[in-house]
This record gives C-alpha cells, sequence and structure tokens, in this order.
C-alpha cells in the first residue's frame, strides 16, 4: 500500500511517512491515543516512490498489564481514490460557487449601467411630452416611451431575480385570489 517494506521500516517511527500535514494530523491522534481512546481519521502518506496517498486508520491503544497506555494498534485503508474523487468534488463545487457570484455580480452591474441611460431616456420624453406635435409624432414619442418603460421593467426584474438568488431580497408570500388576478 505504502511502497515500504517491513524492513524499510524496522525500528523506524511512522512519521517518516508523512509529510507536515499528515504530522498535524497526527500530533492530535496520538494526544487521544495516549489518553487511551480508540480513533478513526484519515492521513495523508509519502508513498515509498513520493507521491501522497490517503489512508483511512483505525486505531487503538495497546495497554500494558498494568493498563498503561503503551502503543497501538491499527488497520489501515487505502482511500486515495474516494480522498481525490472527494477533492475534485470540492474544487468543481467551489469553482461553480465562484461562477455563480461572477454571473450575479455581472447581472447586477449590467442591471445598474442600463438602468442610467434608460432613467436619462425616460426624462427625456417627459421634457418633449410638454412640447407642442402632432398625433403622428405624439404617437411614436408615446411608442418609444413604452418601449422603455418595458426595458426598465425587464432591467429591474433581472435586478431583483439577482438579489433574490444573492439572498440580499426577502421573498414575503401571501394569499392571492387568483380569480381577481384574472378577472380583473
Amino acid at each position: 500500500m505504502t511502497g515500504y517494506t517491513a524492513d524499510d521500516l524496522l525500528g523506524k517511527n511512522g512519521n517518516v511517512m508523512l509529510d507536515d500535514d499528515g504530522k498535524a494530523i497526527m500530533a492530535n491522534i496520538l494526544k487521544e491515543r495516549a489518553q487511551g481512546h480508540a480513533t478513526s481519521y484519515e492521513v495523508p502518506v509519502r508513498h515509498r516512490l513520493g507521491h501522497r496517498i490517503w489512508l483511512l486508520i483505525t486505531g487503538a491503544p495497546l495497554r500494558s498489564l498494568s493498563g498503561d497506555v503503551t502503543g497501538s494498534v491499527g488497520i489501515h485503508f487505502d482511500v486515495t481514490e474516494r480522498k481525490e474523487m472527494e477533492m475534485q468534488t470540492n474544487r468543481a463545487m467551489a469553482s461553480e460557487a465562484l461562477a455563480r457570484q461572477r454571473e450575479r455580480d455581472l447581472l447586477m452591474k449590467m442591471s445598474h449601467e442600463i438602468r442610467t441611460p434608460i432613467n436619462a431616456i425616460n426624462g427625456m420624453f417627459h421634457l418633449m411630452n410638454a412640447q407642442a406635435r402632432g398625433s403622428d409624432e405624439d404617437a411614436l414619442w408615446q411608442g418609444a416611451k413604452r418601449a422603455t418603460a418595458m426595458l426598465r421593467q425587464v432591467v429591474d426584474e433581472v435586478l431583483t431575480l439577482t438579489k433574490l438568488e444573492a439572498g440580499s431580497q426577502k421573498v414575503t408570500l401571501q394569499k392571492v385570489d387568483v380569480r381577481e388576478l384574472t378577472e380583473g
């Protein structure tokens, strides 16, 4: 499993196979073991060829006849493949979360950037409304004004959706009479 032979490890502490992460994990485990606790844990180990493998170890203290902890005994399973899949999944989830956050940020920025010129156009329409025009021109202005209002509504809805996804806007559930909505 680790590539080491019994002769390679005879008379040596098992820490020779541990990197800094493994040594930190084992330091805590050995404290528990010294208190007489059995434990199960995952620890990274350096294979004899130099690459990292992961072991699931279930260990229990060995006691002398007087009850003192004199060592430990353990069962080791190679869980490298499962651990690598777990780490890949975690990286993919972190990448997906980052992509979602960037998408929300982009939508928020776009919505605000689009809203500003829409407000300016709306303001110009209000000013132009005060001027006298013919009925053909008036119909065109009113159509443009409605189109701008619809565009603003779309931008507002995108902003609301983005806020809902980000959790920065709360949803309030209310009872609604559907007949009023459809008949009115």
